[in-house]
């Protein structure tokens, strides 16, 4: 007999069917029912049975959570959602712990107001791609400042102001050097933080700041001599990526070394991803234990988790047992 996968739970059935037929919960101007009070729980799985991509999500759905007392949220996952800059607002009133605002296109630059007012609970914050919220720059043709500019100056802080954020992702965003100095006022809460595909980060001069990070994505993001130093100066690392899509290949000058100095300032790390780069080396054994001489001093402590997927010289023996059950873990990447 076959493996039969057990039924949804009553609650995501209810909340299905409480989605698609609105008129049991909410009258005919699209408010919640008067006198209906539900838990988080409840509401948050009811916000989940929503297909956020819908066109008319946002007049449809989201009058139904504008109420934090009758209809609360702790996480608001938008991802790929026609939402407005105003719809957006009318969520935040929930102050959410997560908001996942990916690919969504039609938020404007006003919004990042809007996040900062409410983000006394947020711990996590994923913008991506489509999502354009920051500037590209503090200065105006003319070499002056900017009205960004003058106001990040006076008022102080970053442009995201959440003090107690700890996991940022932030795809495809490209500025100068100064933006990202000022994109975050609490760069040293932060634990985890992916800026796949973006550019502009110069010297890495913004992660001196994240002390605490233990995994870092730099995913297709150029880096530089110096900023190679910074990211071997976060010791706490666990997980990092620095790998490079097929199209965008990166060969560094003295590869093994590179590798030897992050592998020996990162103890603590445990998954690196090098798809991509020339940072495995020459492909020659240089001990009878290890053909990838950057990490010879982890024999004795192997890493969980090696990423080499479009590596140059991809290797034919390797006699580096990582952990668990890992003989070698070749990592396709996936497109972001």
């Amino acid at each position: 007999m076959g493996f039969e996968p057990s039924p949804p739970p009553l609650l995501k059935l209810t909340a299905k069917y409480c989605m698609k037929h609105l008129e049991t919960i909410s009258t005919s101007d699209g408010n919640v029912k008067p006198g209906i009070s539900l838990p988080a729980e409840v509401c948050q799985t009811l916000f989940e049975a929503v297909d956020v991509e819908e066109e008319e999500f946002e007049v449809k759905y989201v009058p139904i959570f504008e109420d934090p007392k009758s209809t609360p949220l702790r996480h608001i996952k938008l991802r790929n959602s026609k939402v407005t800059s105003s719809g957006l607002l009318k969520l935040l009133r929930h102050k959410p712990y997560t908001l996942n605002i990916h690919q969504c296109g039609r938020l404007t630059p006003e919004c990042l107001q809007y996040i900062n007012n409410h983000s006394v609970n947020l711990t996590s914050l994923t913008i991506g791609t489509t999502t354009q919220i920051f500037p590209s720059t503090l200065t105006s043709d003319d070499g002056g400042l900017t009205d960004v500019g003058r106001e990040l100056i006076q008022n102080g802080g970053g442009f995201i102001q959440a003090k107690n954020l700890e996991k940022l992702s932030i795809h495809l965003y490209t500025a100068e050097a100064e933006i990202w100095e000022n994109l975050v006022n609490s760069w040293q809460r932060l634990t985890h933080l992916d800026l796949s595909g973006c550019d502009g980060l110069g010297d890495f001069e913004c992660l001196k700041q994240s002390v605490n990070l233990i995994w870092l994505c730099l995913y297709n993001v150029p880096i530089s001599g110096d900023g190679w130093k910074v990211i071997c100066s976060l010791s706490k690392l666990r997980h990092l990526d620095v790998s490079k899509s097929t199209e965008i290949s990166s060969i560094y000058a003295n590869s093994s070394m590179l590798l030897r100095n992050l592998i020996t300032s990162l103890p603590f790390l445990t998954s690196l991803d090098i798809s991509g780069t020339n940072l495995a080396g020459r492909g020659v054994a240089e001990t009878a234990h290890c053909d990838i001489e950057g990490l010879e001093s982890r024999i004795s402590r192997p890493l969980e988790f090696l990423g080499l997927y479009g590596a140059h010289h991809e290797y034919v023996t390797y006699d580096f047992d990582l952990r668990f059950f890992f003989e070698i873990l070749i990592f396709t990447k996936q497109t972001i």
